[in-house]
């Protein structure tokens, strides 16, 4: 799906989605490679009728490189999630990363049934550009979790991934991917920590944007961020605001 308007890899999933008519759809990119027993590993996990959604684990396809293996030791550094994810999860711990758990529908299981569910519906496709990679499928997850649904992690599930080919490359790629999900991961906090902030998405926006980065930039400062770092966050941050406000008005819940 190369060509705009619908140029991104949401609208990819989504056009294979409306294709499917079985109970369940796997997601892979096109440069993922799953072990032999990949997707009876992630059915199984769907014996629970509660689960709705499996996501494995990322392993890189070789270590010949210093770009292969600078990613392979972010991947395994990055905080691992519950075999189960439910609301509850959510709701007890609301600074658990959202977004850091959801592994990315580019190695996912889905029960089909769930796109139909007006509370979560498919991925944004308005969300992957403007905004950054990946959001349209942590935020997809994240509705899932607040309309209900119970969401299972199965490490043991590999796909092997090609790396970038040299270390800038490599460094660049970790440093958007990670920039973006520390800013969904943060807002997610902020508008569970605040009900009302939902609602202040919508009626005041501009003021509400700035309410946000300044928490950020506090927040991050106290943790010894560089300026550069902090700069590059509340871009992202921005970004995420918009994102939430435009999916708060597409579905103009009542106050």
């Amino acid at each position: 799906m190369i060509s705009p308007p619908r140029s991104n890899r949401a609208a990819a999933l989504n056009a294979g989605i409306a294709q499917v008519q079985g109970a369940f759809v796997a997601t892979l990119n096109a440069q993922m490679c799953p072990m032999p027993n990949w997707l009876d590993l992630l059915l199984a996990a769907c014996d629970d009728p509660q689960v709705v959604a499996v996501f494995g684990s990322h392993q890189t396809l070789t270590l010949e490189t210093s770009a292969q293996v600078l990613v392979d030791r972010v991947e395994a550094a990055r905080p691992q999630p519950p075999r189960r994810m439910t609301p509850g999860w959510l709701r007890e711990a609301p600074g658990n990363p959202v977004a850091w758990a959801i592994r990315g529908a580019d190695h996912a299981l889905f029960r089909t049934r769930l796109f139909a569910d007006s509370q979560v519906g498919r991925f944004g496709e308005h969300y992957d550009p403007p905004t950054f990679y990946g959001v349209s499928e942590a935020y997809l997850c994240y509705r899932l979790l607040r309309a209900g649904y119970t969401l299972a992690h199965v490490p043991e599930a590999y796909v092997w991934r090609s790396p970038p080919p040299n270390p800038v490359m490599a460094q660049a790629r970790i440093e958007a991917d990670t920039t973006a999900r520390t800013a969904l991961d943060l807002l997610l906090l902020l508008i569970e920590r605040d009900p009302a902030a939902r609602w202040r998405l919508i009626t005041a926006p501009r003021s509400y944007l700035r309410t946000c980065t300044a928490w950020l930039t506090a927040t991050l400062r106290g943790r010894s961020q560089p300026a550069a770092r902090l700069i590059r966050l509340r871009g992202a941050l921005r970004s995420v605001v918009w994102l939430a406000q435009a999916h708060l008005l597409q579905r103009r819940e009542p106050h």
